[in-house]
């Protein structure tokens, strides 16, 4: 339960809490998308009511051209997704769920690297 609360708190960080956070998000998924795709996402524009809509409203046509090239598995172990929730999310209609993963797993890599970094100034 732990760790839905965690997810939770990683994607809040990406709605309203830190503007620099959702840049991060953001650039993590494009350093991604470059080992397979010249596709991007962007924070500009921003039309959906959150950031989180935003990028999966972005990165659903990104996941079916990947799909579609036969590029979706690289690009999922490029973001270290885990292989049971990509196959689970593989199950539903789309790629909105798939989506979701991506920049849920995304953020936790920007969440990650901020903490350890923090951590490596202050020693």
């Amino acid at each position: 339960m732990e760790k839905q609360s965690n997810d939770k708190g990683q994607l809040q960080l990406l709605e309203n809490n830190s503007p620099a956070f959702a840049i991060q998000t953001c650039a993590q998924i494009n350093k991604d998308l470059q080992g397979v795709s010249l596709a991007m996402v962007s924070l500009n524009d921003i039309k959906e009511p959150t950031i989180l809509e935003h990028l999966m409203h972005q990165l659903l046509p990104i996941l079916n051209e990947l799909a579609e090239q036969s590029k979706l598995s690289q690009f999922i172990y490029l973001v270290d997704l885990n292989e049971s929730d990509f196959k689970k999310s593989l199950q539903q209609e789309g790629f909105s769920e798939l989506s979701y993963l991506v920049i849920k797993r995304e953020a936790q890599k920007v969440y990650l690297k901020n903490k350890f970094s923090q951590h490596r100034t202050l020693d």
